[in-house]
Order: structure tokens, then C-alpha cells, then sequence
């Protein structure tokens, strides 16, 4: 017999005890199992004096009582347990322990529609005082938990909810059944919202469009979004996951919805900043993404600004993991679009971080050695005589990397001359703007130095 709601206070007391009269008059089997029975107080916590609860402790089948949520102190129920003819072995049962998990309450509940599909689950917990009860069952019985049929338990977790509900543990709940307590319980249990690297594979399946998705592709790719914000990202799980074709198919239909496409190009830079191999550059550029990343910076209008700047970090981030990388983003033509956006970006306080992020993929394009080829390099260079008399010091600086990169030490003569040939010798017009800064004054006072000790060869 299952009771789905709780009786009225002031009904609850002749419930419990017509069911306590009746079992204790054999005029109900022994063997019925009733479920969903609660006590009013129980709502507010455990340790009341109650003597109707007292009396389904010592009425009810042994077996029953743990399906029935009680008012009175844990202890006290044992105890009256404990006195009854198999009270001992119930208490130390494994029936116990799986009754233990079906005292989950919700937590939240979710009811939304994906691609036409109804989506309707429910998320549990464990509240402190079923959390003692089972630490103390497993440290003072004879369960096994590492013996435990891993279906059992899911079927324990569940078996107050109807079957055409889906039943999920909240985080808490799963980390302490399954760090805690070392429960075997599959990660499938856990909050679909939740932002954990055990959801991976449902956010990936979004991003597929799978049938049985569970998110739609963006609320899939924003997940694996945030799940790659902390500087200890699975960066690599997400790449093993088959997911970067993915986004680049994204960046590079036309029909793809705008948010789509941004949330793409947002996960390719956190993917190219946290990565420890270069393999794993590899995989983004085997991907194809860097002809798509850089059509992104000849979007116009500002309702791409946010596309933009997420594609000028992905490509900076992939060409700053080596001189190969480098030129393949130049190759790609990068510099046309990012010179065309330096020379048309308001220079007011509000786009001064766009300016900066520019500047910075500008001068990481010149980095490294075997120094760029200065014909794919050219683009810039007029661009960069105005750079170096911005009025913000950290753009300058960016102008000064390029600078030191492009002229410094191990340049020849073609890097000197084009530099010239753009006016950008003449450094008395912004020598000053580093009297102080260490770092970007080493490059400048590196690059004067090429210029005057230039060999007979550059006019």
C-alpha cells in the first residue's frame, strides 16, 4: 500500500495508529509494505516525543518501519527496534540501508522542452540526519556497500517517485554517497545542471543533437563552457570527447543561430590557453578552425563584438604555442581583417579593451624565431606608426612587443628597411613614454639599437 500524500495534522494520529491497531490484530498481512506515511513533526527535525510514533515502532511489521518517516531521535528508534524478535538483524540488514536511500527529499524540479520534447525530471537530497543514519549503518553493520548490485541502489534512490519521473542526485547528495560514503553509483545519478566534468558526456550528447538530449546545443556548449573556466579545466576529456568538429561546424554555417556561434568561438580560446601539449594545438588546427576563426574578425556590427574578440584570442592563443602556428595564422590572412579593425575601432574608454585585445594578437604574430616573413607582415606596419602614439600605455606596449619581436636581435636587413619604409624609425616621438618602464623600454631600447647599428646595406 502506497500513501502519496501525507493526511492533515490532525488525521495523521488516527492514521498511524488504525494501521498500528491493525497490524497488532493481525487484521492486515504481516507482510504489507506501506510507503509514504509521515509524521507532521518529522517535517521540523527528529528528537520529539511522540507516542504515536512510539506505537508504529512497536506495531508495525519490523521490516515496514524504516519506510515510514518518524519524529522521534534516531537512537530511540533503534532502541525500540532493537527490543522487538529480529529487530537486530533488520537494523544491521541490508534492507535497512536500501529503505536508508529512499529517504531522499526533492531539491528542485525541472519541467522544459528541447527540440519538441518534453523534458521532466526531478532533482533529491539527503538531508544531514539521513546522511548520519547511513554513515552510522555502514560503519556499525555487516553491508557491504562494495557488494552492492549497482541497479539495487538506483531502485532504492527512487522507489518514492513515480516510474515516468527521472530521478537525479543533487551535488551534495552524490558526493557524499559516492566520495564519502563510497557508494557504486554511476555518474548518470548526478544533477544534469550541474557544472562537473561527470556530466561531460550529457553535454556533449546536446551538443550533437542526440534524440536523447537533455539540453539543447547551446545550453550543451555553454555548460562545457563554464566547466572550462577554472585554470584546472578537462581540457583534455573535452577534446577526447569529439566535440571540436563540432564547433567548428558551428563558426561556419551561415544558418547558425548568433549565440551558437559565439559560445563556439568562446570554448576555442579556453582550449588553446589550458592546453599542455602541443598534440592538442594539433587538434584544433586539424579541426579546420583556424580559416573560420579567422573569417570571424571581418564580422562587422556590434552584435558580433563579442564573436570577435573571442576569435582574436583563439587565434592569438594558437599562434603563441609556436613559430609553425604562427605562420599558419598568417597564412590564413589574419592580419587584413585584424589592420582593418585597428584602423576602424573607436579609441574611446569603452573599446579600449577591444583595442588592447587586437594589439596583443598583432604583436604575438611577430613572436618567436625564425622571425615571420615580412611580406606577410607588411599589412601592419603602417597601422603600427600609429599604434606607438596611442594614448593608453598598455596599448603602446603591445606596439613595443611588436617592435622587439619584429627588429630586435637576429633581424636582417628587409625587417630594418620595412620598418623604416613605414616611419616608424623615428623614435624620438615616443622614446619618452617608457623613461621607467622596464620591460617595454628594454624592448624599445632593443629595437633603437638594431636601427643604429644597421649595416650599410638599409637606406
Amino acid at each position: 500500500m502506497v500513501v502519496n500524500e501525507t493526511p492533515p495534522d490532525y488525521g495523521i494520529r488516527y492514521l498511524f495508529d488504525s494501521f498500528s491497531g491493525a497490524f497488532d490484530f493481525r487484521t492486515l498481512p504481516y507482510n504489507l509494505q506501506i510507503n509514504g506515511l509521515r509524521c507532521p513533526k518529522s517535517f521540523f527535525g527528529s528528537g520529539w516525543s511522540c507516542k504515536v510514533c512510539e506505537r508504529v515502532c512497536n506495531k508495525f511489521p519490523v521490516e515496514s518501519i524504516g519506510d515510514v518517516d518518524l519524529c522521534l531521535r534516531h537512537a530511540t528508534i533503534n532502541e525500540i527496534i532493537m527490543s522487538r524478535k529480529g529487530g537486530r538483524n533488520y537494523l544491521q540488514s541490508e534492507t535497512r540501508f536500501m529503505q536508508l536511500l529512499g529517504k531522499g527529499t526533492i531539491q528542485s524540479q525541472y519541467d522544459y522542452t528541447v527540440v519538441e520534447r518534453v523534458v521532466d525530471f526531478t532533482v533529491i537530497k539527503y538531508d544531514s540526519r539521513v546522511q548520519v543514519q547511513l554513515k552510522d549503518m555502514i560503519e556499525t553493520s555487516q553491508v557491504d556497500i562494495t557488494t552492492l548490485n549497482r541497479e539495487d541502489v538506483v531502485k532504492a534512490i527512487t522507489r518514492h517517485y513515480p516510474n515516468n519521473i527521472t530521478v537525479y542526485l543533487g551535488e551534495e547528495s552524490f558526493d557524499y554517497l559516492k566520495t564519502t560514503i563510497g557508494l557504486p553509483i554511476s555518474n548518470d545519478l548526478l544533477d544534469p545542471w550541474a557544472i562537473r566534468v561527470e556530466n561531460l558526456d550529457r553535454m556533449v550528447r546536446s551538443v550533437m543533437e542526440e534524440k536523447d538530449s537533455i539540453f539543447c546545443p547551446v545550453g550543451g556548449l555553454d555548460k562545457i563552457d563554464s566547466l572550462l573556466s577554472p585554470q584546472n579545466a578537462p581540457t583534455q576529456r573535452v577534446l577526447e570527447s569529439g566535440v571540436l568538429p563540432k564547433l567548428v561546424e558551428f563558426m561556419q554555417r551561415d544558418d547558425c543561430d548568433l549565440k551558437l556561434r559565439n559560445v563556439s568561438s568562446s570554448i576555442l580560446p579556453k582550449l588553446a590557453l589550458y592546453f599542455r601539449k602541443l598534440e592538442h594545438v594539433d587538434d584544433i588546427v586539424k579541426s579546420g578552425a583556424v580559416q573560420p576563426l579567422v573569417t570571424m574578425m571581418s564580422f562587422r556590427g556590434s552584435s558580433h563584438t563579442e564573436l570577435i574578440l573571442n576569435a582574436t584570442q583563439a587565434l592569438g592563443n594558437i599562434a603563441s604555442k609556436g613559430t609553425q602556428y604562427r605562420d599558419l595564422v598568417l597564412q590564413a590572412g589574419v592580419l587584413e581583417p585584424l589592420v582593418e579593425k585597428l584602423r576602424n575601432t573607436p579609441t574611446g574608454h569603452m573599446k579600449l579593451v577591444i583595442v588592447r585585445t587586437y594589439v596583443w594578437l598583432l604583436s604575438t604574430l611577430c613572436r618567436g624565431k625564425p622571425k615571420p616573413d615580412i611580406n606577410l607582415e607588411s599589412p601592419s606596419l603602417e597601422t603600427l606608426n600609429e599604434l606607438i602614439r596611442h594614448p593608453d600605455d598598455e596599448v603602446v606596449g603591445y606596439a613595443c612587443c611588436f617592435l622587439g619581436y619584429l627588429c630586435g636581435k637576429g633581424s636582417n636587413n628587409t625587417h630594418i628597411q620595412a620598418m623604416i619604409d613605414a616611419h616608424c624609425d623615428r623614435c624620438d616621438r615616443w622614446d619618452s613614454r617608457y623613461h621607467g618602464y622596464d620591460s617595454n623600454g628594454n624592448v624599445y631600447y632593443e629595437y633603437a639599437g638594431e636601427l643604429l647599428s644597421r649595416d650599410d646595406g638599409v637606406d
